[in-house]
């Protein structure tokens, strides 16, 4: 996130909307990865059908070999961020809370899920989630 280059080089603790901005990225990361693969599975059902004439060698099989190749790279970039993302989730030290991050930005549930699986009140998971966000602060830059 800019907002984070720009603190980070201030030496200023992101804000909460920073933090949670960047925890929420992992969404918008696994809708760009689904998407690229999808786009993969056509380039390739289009290799396919290439004219019998044409192989992988050929102009237009190479010009799709170095298009696949771009997607595979971007999808990479995707999953380094997640990773990222999920390090810094897996780096909140109260299990806890650690727990309550992963189910609502790695694996998108609600409060109202999140405290149904872990068998705690809503409003037990919102308290769990603010100190969260309070100690993340302290790990994304």
């Amino acid at each position: 996130m800019i907002a984070d280059k720009k603190n980070k080089r201030r030496g200023v603790a992101p804000s909460r909307e920073e933090v949670k901005a960047r925890l929420q990225q992992a969404k918008r990361l696994d809708e760009l990865i689904q998407r690229d693969m999808e786009e993969l599975a056509r380039l390739r059902a289009l290799a396919g059908a290439l004219p019998s004439g044409e192989t992988r060698h050929g102009a237009w099989g190479e010009k799709m070999q170095a298009l696949e190749e771009k997607i595979q790279g971007e999808i990479d970039r995707y999953l380094d961020q997640k990773a990222d993302i999920r390090e810094k989730i897996a780096a909140v030290p109260r299990r806890e809370e650690r727990l309550i991050l992963f189910y609502r930005y790695i694996d998108f549930l609600s409060f109202e899920k999140i405290a149904e699986k872990i068998n705690y009140s809503v409003a037990q998971v919102y308290r769990l989630h603010e100190k969260a966000l309070n100690r993340i602060e302290n790990v994304i830059e």
